[in-house]
């Protein structure tokens, strides 16, 4: 527990870290519905505690997620929001946005065998496993695309994503897109209020959670060596 003085100190200084702010509010938003004296210390010690953490233990993850939060925050030349559901204009897959980058993250030879122009942005997705199974022959966990290779669906369409529920908390008929969770909401700012919202649970297919093989590629792929990254170019770009 925080001594009085340390605890509202602690609380202030809370207030005044804008960036920490959209972390912690769960934790500081229900102690108003809380009556009892004793109730409402506990919880908020409890809540202070866990903000410690985060400032203490989970310091470098916070950093990073700060980090990039700010480097997206421009979205001039990105055309795609997270949870976009797109048709890829080449093999004709479908696909939702879990991620971007304001251009290309993988290694130069990369692009080059792809033929795609490295400075466009380009997105982590998740493509539809019906479709890939169709169009391919067999599951992709994720794919890594251009901008220019993609179109939006202009109909409401879900996507059938083993790890569709690990980003996305609910799909939006209104908006043609999933809602994703917290963190990508924070890692990626942008508008994402919906009105009517349908569980994507039923579309996170086979597994509870992408397997390891999926994980690796969830990654991004900034993991891999540059040999193995070129030998799965056509793999994760298709």
């Amino acid at each position: 527990m925080f001594p009085p003085g340390e605890r509202a100190a602690a609380y202030f200084g809370i207030l005044t870290d804008q960036s920490a702010q959209p972390l912690v509010s769960s934790s500081i938003e229900p102690f108003v519905a809380w009556q009892s004296g004793e109730e409402l210390s506990n919880a908020f010690d409890q809540g202070l505690e866990a903000v410690q953490l985060l400032h203490t233990e989970y310091a470098d993850l916070l950093s990073r997620l700060r980090t990039s939060r700010e480097v997206r925050t421009d979205r001039s030349r990105v055309a795609f929001s997270l949870g976009t559901v797109f048709i890829h204009k080449k093999f004709g897959y479908k696909g939702v946005v879990y991620g971007w980058d304001q251009e290309c993250e993988r290694d130069p030879a990369w692009a080059a065998a792809v033929h795609a122009d490295p400075t466009q942005p380009f997105y982590h997705v998740l493509p539809d496993e019906d479709d890939c199974q169709r169009i391919f022959g067999a599951v992709r966990i994720s794919k890594y695309v251009a901008q220019d290779n993609m179109e939006p669906l202009l109909v409401p369409h879900r996507v059938n994503h083993r790890a569709i529920a690990h980003y996305f908390d609910s799909y939006s008929p209104d908006l043609l897109r999933y809602v994703p969770n917290s963190r990508l909401q924070y890692e990626y700012p942008d508008n994402y209020d919906a009105a009517v919202q349908q569980s994507c649970l039923d579309d996170s297919n086979v597994l509870d959670g992408p397997d390891r093989e999926g994980e690796h590629y969830l990654a991004g792929g900034q993991d891999r060596g540059d040999e193995d990254a070129q030998a799965q170019c056509s793999r994760d770009y298709h």
